[in-house]
């Protein structure tokens, strides 16, 4: 699994199946995958969940890959679970990869937005930014730190098989930065 908000029947799954990273909602046999992830590059997913309009939009390296409806699919602020990073939602299996600078919004991103971040991470004083963990902590840590104001650390999990690797440096500015 790569990361989990799923319990009691409720909830979505992003998880590796052979090639294909899936998006799984509600553990039921739909699912929206991209097949060419797996040759050893970093990528950029975004994955939009849009219940106003009732669709889940998933951008790939930034460029709209696939809408799907969210029929059956409850919010996830009506689902309890924790959200899991790095594993599948009944702990069967772990994800053999690297992630960084996830960061979850309480509202929808546009393609300039989308694109902002994938060159330049938020800072976590952003507006409705939910939660950004950017797994800096180093060697020995046990949480991982919501770099958001909202404190949503997270568990490190003892024998957890962890690699930290330095962030190079991309002296990144956001737009309210920029000066024209």
């Amino acid at each position: 699994g790569v990361i989990t908000k799923y319990g009691g029947g409720q909830g979505f799954f992003v998880r590796f199946e052979g090639q294909e990273l899936k998006v799984v909602k509600n553990n039921s046999g739909w699912t929206n995958s991209i097949e060419e992830l797996l040759d050893n590059e970093w990528h950029t997913i975004n994955i939009d969940f849009k219940f106003s309009s009732n669709e889940m939009l998933i951008f790939y390296d930034g460029t709209l890959s696939t809408v799907n409806s969210l029929d059956d699919v409850n919010d996830g602020n009506d689902n309890t679970e924790n959200l899991v990073f790095g594993v599948n939602w009944d702990l069967s299996d772990t994800f053999n990869g690297y992630l960084d600078n996830i960061h979850i919004w309480s509202k929808s991103l546009n393609q300039v937005e989308i694109q902002e971040y994938i060159e330049c991470p938020p800072n976590g004083s952003e507006t409705e930014l939910s939660g950004y963990w950017n797994f800096e902590e180093g060697f020995g840590s046990e949480e991982v730190i919501d770099l958001s104001s909202n404190g949503n650390n997270g568990t490190i999990y003892p024998n957890s098989n962890l690699e930290y690797a330095q962030d190079s440096s991309n002296d990144c500015n956001t737009f309210s930065d920029l000066v024209l």
